[in-house]
């Protein structure tokens, strides 16, 4: 070899063959020990952990030593290193070495992580002023600075393995030496390693990394030698090298080629696949079978890379070959931009086996629902056949932009969840307040209210829709921080437009045993605002009790609409005319009564061609839309009941809101209470124990109403 290239090797072996005498029985003690030695009783069978290893590493390069257990890779890097002599053959090391054979290997557990850095310092061969003017720098890199003065026995591996690697980097080697040091520590720890090993690479530093991971192998090195049972297998890219030992693992003992196929993609292939390419993208394989075009589709089936979370996704792989009847699996992945893998799958996962019969075809992967939070991911895309061999491999190839509404969840994606709080048992107790007894049974009803107000007010932040307590709830609120004693139900209020917002997403969040019930979801219903509903339960209106209407009626709360209430006092009235009379009509239509139309009285010619019930209700809602914020200073729950003085309102009073303690909840409350409570009840802190409003409510918290309706009828029977 020329001088000036043995310049540029930073390790050389030559034929090194590392050997250990393994002895023929256990033996228990020392004492036992001699006296065999001694009497020649005890045999010893010789163990080559490596036979005959050569390979060269220049300076610069990154180098993985792959293999299963037990084939010599960690023996290897002992040599390397020098802490184990070989039986034959010579390595050749030029520059210093850093080695993480054993990260923490060096410390003393009953010292602290303060005394050990100084202590593995001087192990490394660093002087005691040369770790002082690095210790802050080692401290910040391990993150253990609340940690400092506590003995390192009582360090999880995770934290012992940083601060082993914290040490062992803060200077640039011209060799660093790992083994397995990525394989324990979390997540961001094996980042961060990664992070500085490649800034370590892009400095010079030589690497010679052991690793079980292929993805981080492939990812770090760009040359392999792989070992088995001592014995070089396969020497060369780490390509080629990784392949040919992923082959060999799922039944392949064929050795590995001397030369593989040179990669049939080019650039050009790469770019010319989709519209939505990034210039990042990679792509490899044997192209025996190969992607000619992959598209992601929206719901609607038009191509995108724009996506809301929640959105459905398709993506859309085309694909040809070579030949037929190819048993094959189709693999995609999705990374962020920094390669951190966020979700991967195969069609290996759901079936057996897929024949490939036709030389082309697509293949399609319906993502029903995208759960990825706001950001910017990478595609990948694979082709397997058989034995684990790559036909096609694209990475960081489509760029999926993921557009997320306003949210305060961190990390990649949405994870469907709910929060649901629950009353301590004492809640429960019965208890007299302003002379008004509370009952075990009313404070039962509370709660079931309390839980279907917290699953409404959820549902409402989770989707930026306002909502408000309304009339005894926000009375409740300010003056007793939860329910006024001597009421029995809850009540709230949203603007139209979130109120029809709600009513698309309502079915998705309330199921069994909750109900959300309007004129459109129970066409028994005949109330004009909407009610959240515990169906497992009895909430009967006295006044209703014997009439055997067929709706929900389990234990309820109150959601009423606010309107805009125009400023032209003759819309007002032609809007309370036409909502008074076309209630009356659907209330006894409803029951299957006549109805005598006013004579007074025009029928809309909406209706004229279709009076139904169902197109009643839409007339008034569509009436109440009609008036537009821009002509209305004022809003009310119109649809409900039309109550000039009582339950008129300034919209101004929901500009802000406060959130306000209720039992064991906190409710919104629009911060302009005062004018609407003291024009509603006057004098509104002074408690005045006033009958219920609603006429009394008959509730069962065991019982459901269907159970409890059905008894009544056998009784009048």
């Amino acid at each position: 070899m020329k001088q000036n290239e043995k310049n540029e090797i930073a390790v050389e072996v030559k034929n090194v063959t590392a050997r250990f005498n393994m002895a023929s029985e256990k033996i228990d003690n020392l004492k036992e020990y001699f006296i065999k030695i001694v009497k020649r009783e005890l045999m010893f069978e010789e163990f080559l952990a490596l036979k005959n290893v050569s390979f060269s590493v220049k300076k610069g390069e990154s180098w993985g030593i792959i293999g299963i257990n037990g084939s010599g890779k960690s023996t290897l890097l002992k040599v390397i290193c020098g802490i184990l002599k070989p039986y034959k053959g010579t390595v050749t090391v030029n520059g210093t070495i850093a080695p993480l054979i054993e990260l923490g290997a060096g410390f003393d557990g009953d010292l602290t992580a303060r005394e050990n850095i100084y202590l593995n310092g001087a192990v490394l061969g660093h002087d005691e002023q040369f770790m002082k003017e690095h210790f802050d720098e080692i401290v910040e890199f391990a993150e253990l600075e609340k940690f400092l003065d506590m003995p390192i026995k009582n360090y999880s591996s995770g934290m012992a393995a940083r601060l082993g690697f914290a040490i062992a980097t803060v200077v640039k080697p011209d060799i660093l030496i790992c083994d397995e040091v990525l394989a324990v520590g979390d997540y961001a720890f094996q980042r961060k390693c990664e992070k500085r090993m490649k800034k370590m690479r892009e400095e010079g530093t030589t690497l010679l990394y052991v690793s079980h991971s292929m993805e981080s192998v492939r990812k770090i090195c760009d040359n392999a030698l792989w070992l088995e049972k001592g014995v070089v297998r396969g020497c060369g890219t780490v390509r080629e090298v990784s392949r040919a030992y992923l082959n060999s693992l799922s039944g392949n003992k064929g050795e590995m080629k001397e030369k593989e196929k040179e990669n049939p993609f080019t650039d050009e292939t790469c770019s010319s696949l989709s519209i939505f390419s990034a210039p990042e993208a990679k792509r490899e394989g044997t192209g025996l079978v190969h992607f000619t075009s992959i598209e992601l589709l929206d719901k609607e089936g038009k191509s995108s890379a724009c996506f809301d979370t929640g959105d459905k996704i398709t993506i859309r792989f085309q694909y040809a070959s070579r030949t037929k009847n190819m048993p094959l699996s189709f693999a995609f992945g999705i990374v962020t931009k920094d390669h951190t893998p966020v979700y991967r799958t195969s069609t290996a996962l759901e079936y057996k086996k897929m024949i490939l019969s036709e030389h082309c075809g697509v293949m399609e992967c319906h993502i029903d629902k995208n759960y990825l939070l706001d950001g910017q991911y990478y595609l990948e895309a694979r082709i397997w056949g058989e034995n684990l061999v790559l036909h096609d491999s694209l990475t960081d190839f489509i760029v999926l932009d993921i557009k997320t509404a306003e949210r305060k969840e961190h990390g990649f994606l949405v994870m469907p969840h709910g929060w649901n709080t629950y009353p301590i048992k004492s809640f429960f107790d019965p208890e007299t307040k302003f002379g008004f007894e509370i009952t075990e049974q009313q404070k039962k009803v509370w709660a079931i209210e309390l839980e279907m107000a917290d699953r409404l007010l959820t549902v409402c932040r989770e989707n930026n829709l306002k909502i408000f307590a309304d009339a005894g709830t926000m009375l409740g609120a300010v003056r007793h921080k939860g329910f006024i004693p001597w009421d029995d139900d809850m009540d709230f209020a949203m603007f139209r437009e979130d109120y029809d917002k709600l009513c698309e997403i309502a079915p998705r969040y309330f199921t069994e045993p909750y109900f959300f019930q309007n004129v459109y979801t129970d066409k028994k219903y005949v109330h004009g605002h909407a009610q959240i509903r515990n169906s497992y339960t009895t909430g009967i209106l006295s006044v209703e009790e014997r009439q055997n209407k067929e709706f929900n009626q389990g234990i309820f709360i109150d959601l009423f609409v606010l309107e805009n209430v125009s400023n032209d006092v003759q819309v007002v009235e032609k809007q309370r005319r036409n909502c008074d009379v076309l209630k009356q009509f659907i209330v006894k239509t409803t029951d299957g009564r006549e109805f005598e139309w006013p004579e007074d009285f025009e029928i809309p010619e909406e209706l004229k061609e279709n009076l139904s019930t169902d197109n009643c209700w839409k007339y008034i809602d569509d009436m109440f839309r009609s008036v537009k914020e821009k002509d209305a200073d004022k809003v009310a729950p119109l649809n409900f009941i039309f109550d000039t003085e009582k339950r008129i309102r300034d919209r101004h009073m929901y500009d802000k809101t406060i959130w306000m303690d209720f039992e064991y909840l906190k409710m919104p409350v629009p911060a302009g209470y005062d004018a609407y409570l003291t024009n509603r009840y006057g004098d509104y802190m002074t408690p005045q124990n006033v009958s219920n409003t609603h006429g009394g409510v008959i509730f069962d918290t065991e019982m459901d109403y269907k159970e409890y309706l059905s008894k009544l009828k056998c009784n009048e029977n």
